[in-house]
């Protein structure tokens, strides 16, 4: 798999795991962990990319930049 750019996201609301390209790191940190820039489940909902948290984020204050597939569970 490999990364795509963000205006070719899905828009039915399919899960898809994110690139964050800007943000200040304590946002960066909260989405993707240290040192990364990687978020995962992130699906179109209410006309926005939002990340799927069980609950609606207010404001999403990163913005990412590519997208890919969510990889496929590990078998057995």
């Amino acid at each position: 798999m490999s990364w795509r750019l963000i205006e070719t996201v899905p828009r039915d609301g399919t899960p898809v795991d994110v690139w964050l390209g800007d943000g200040d790191e304590e946002d960066l940190q909260f989405y993707c962990g240290k040192d990364s820039r990687r978020s995962c489940d992130w699906a179109w909902q209410s006309g926005k990319l939002r990340p799927m948290m069980g609950f609606k984020m207010p404001v999403v204050t990163v913005r990412p930049t590519h997208w890919m597939p969510r990889p496929k569970a590990p078998r057995g």
